[in-house]
């Protein structure tokens, strides 16, 4: 089902109710203590608006301009088959997840063919401690590179303590990126008691392209 504004540039939106479908088919089976996966996906789209800047560098179909410029795509529609190994283990009540996945991408919007790889690994953890206080962790890795795109690196770490059985006086800490691009981290606190529960998060986004920072808080209280 198609939306009749799909292909009306005049409204400059990104996207209406039935102009966008997808359909992605995964198959996993386990190979003694890895597991193997198959996927496929078939994407289609009939036509939005888009920032050059959200371009891949290959496209032949548009020369060099503002970043911020506007550019019509009009009807697309791309096949993605991957295929891949996973494997997750403990090592001293630390869950590890590990694969290797690589993808071919056909897509009609260029000439070209994408081939690829990506890597993950993620992990977490908690620790009990006397008091019932809790402390739990995670993070993780994923590196990608592709024919016709750029490599990318991303990460992501955080970390929580609970100061009592309660559950609600929490602190935490956070930290995820891409590549040296950009990173955003945040800081948080939680308490809750007889009168009440409270909370304050404070965040913090650097961006290389405007060597800029920006800095966020948020708090909020109830009363019982």
């Amino acid at each position: 089902m198609t939306a009749a504004q799909c292909n009306a540039q005049g409204l400059h939106r990104y996207s209406f109710n039935g102009c966008y479908k997808s359909t992605n088919v995964m198959l996993s089976v386990p190979l003694e203590k890895w597991y193997g996966t198959l996927g496929y996906s078939l994407n289609s789209n009939q036509g939005r608006y888009v920032y050059r800047r959200d371009l891949v560098d290959y496209d032949p179909h548009n020369p060099a301009g503002v970043p911020w410029e506007k550019i019509y795509q009009t009807h697309s529609r791309s096949r993605t088959w991957q295929a891949g190994v996973t494997r997750t283990f403990n090592i001293r009540d630390i869950n590890l997840t590990s694969s290797l996945n690589a993808f071919i991408r056909n897509e009609s919007a260029f000439n070209a063919q994408d081939k690829g790889i990506f890597i993950t690994l993620s992990f977490s953890g908690s620790r009990n401690d006397v008091g019932g206080k809790r402390r739990s962790f995670s993070g993780g890795a994923s590196w990608q590179a592709s024919k016709q795109g750029n490599t990318q690196l991303g990460y992501n770490a955080a970390y929580s303590q609970y100061s009592d059985e309660s559950g609600e006086n929490e602190t935490g800490i956070s930290l995820n990126g891409v590549n040296t691009d950009n990173v955003t981290s945040s800081v948080y606190g939680r308490m809750g008691g007889q009168y009440g529960t409270g909370s304050l998060t404070l965040s913090d986004a650097w961006d290389r392209t405007t060597s800029g920072h920006i800095l966020n808080s948020s708090a909020i209280t109830a009363h019982h």
